[in-house]
């Protein structure tokens, strides 16, 4: 089984994040992801990590998840578990890695438009409903 976070980050205007991932990796837009490390002691550190490598930002994690859904990766089941978060500061500013080719910041309804996998549209969804 793999472990997954799936981060809903807002800045303070209350625009959520999307991103880009590159050709490699698929080259589609999504909210942030990752996959939880053997190192990460809590999932809200996986949240926080997560979110400062691929995008150089600091967030403040709401502990509890929201949601969570299951999918398959060459036949082994991932969790992926929903969390919110927003910025440490008015700090926006983006610095991706390698693993996304561009981002923006946009209201949850042209997120939700954005997103390419039914399975983040929903995420978008359930969140619009908290």
């Amino acid at each position: 089984m793999i472990i997954k976070v799936n981060v809903v980050l807002q800045n303070k205007e209350g625009k959520i994040l999307v991103v880009k991932r590159s050709e490699k990796d698929g080259g589609f837009w999504q909210t942030i992801t990752g996959t939880v490390e053997p190192t990460d002691l809590r999932l809200v550190e996986a949240v926080k990590r997560e979110v400062k490598e691929e995008t150089g930002l600091d967030v403040i994690v709401n502990a509890k998840p929201f949601y969570f859904f299951t999918w398959e990766k060459e036949d082994r089941e991932v969790i992926e578990i929903c969390f919110w978060a927003y910025l440490r500061d008015n700090n926006d500013r983006v610095i991706l890695s390698n693993e996304h080719t561009a981002y923006g910041w946009s209201s949850i309804e042209v997120a939700t438009e954005i997103v390419e996998k039914e399975s983040n549209k929903k995420v978008l969804d359930i969140f619009k409903s908290i």
